[in-house]
């Protein structure tokens, strides 16, 4: 008796509902506008549209998939998207928080006058706040834990590591 034939192995982008219907096939992976080694996550927002976490931020609607990027090059070791119920992303890129508004496409440094290097946003259940943890070098040593509040447009370090 001989071995069965598998078929052959595809890569796709696949989506499903989280009761396990609705399952299809969105994108081969060999269609995508960057490498898929570089694919790391995969994100869906209020509005279903995607964000692929790759060599930078893209976004598409899950029709079409058609990717375009909404950020620069991003930082391979901080590689952490947050999404808030008002249609916005928060994410750190080279030390700096930011926000991109999916209504607007358009994306705003929120810490651009912060001394030091941020990492790893959360986005509270109130849309109020999103807590970072501050590195201190490359070794990424945690040296303060803090919030940016979004109603008050400051940063608050409320644990200072070193002290």
């Amino acid at each position: 008796m001989s071995e069965p034939n598998e078929p052959d192995f595809q890569d796709f982008v696949c989506v499903i509902n989280t009761d396990g219907t609705g399952f299809h096939k969105l994108v081969n992976v060999t269609q995508l506008p960057f490498e898929i080694s570089t694919l790391w996550d995969l994100y869906v927002t209020q509005d279903g549209k995607l964000i692929f976490a790759a060599d930078r931020y893209y976004i598409t609607e899950p029709d079409t998939i058609n990717p375009a990027p909404f950020t620069d090059n991003i930082n391979v070791d901080l590689r952490k998207l947050t999404l808030s119920n008002n249609n916005k992303a928060y994410y750190c890129n080279n030390g700096d928080l930011f926000q991109y508004d999916f209504q607007t496409n358009s994306q705003t440094n929120l810490t651009s006058n912060f001394e030091g290097h941020l990492v790893n946003p959360n986005i509270s259940p109130d849309n109020s706040r999103i807590s970072f943890i501050q590195v201190n070098n490359a070794k990424y040593d945690i040296a303060k834990l803090g919030y940016y509040s979004l109603d008050g447009d400051s940063v608050h370090i409320i644990v200072n590591a070193g002290n």
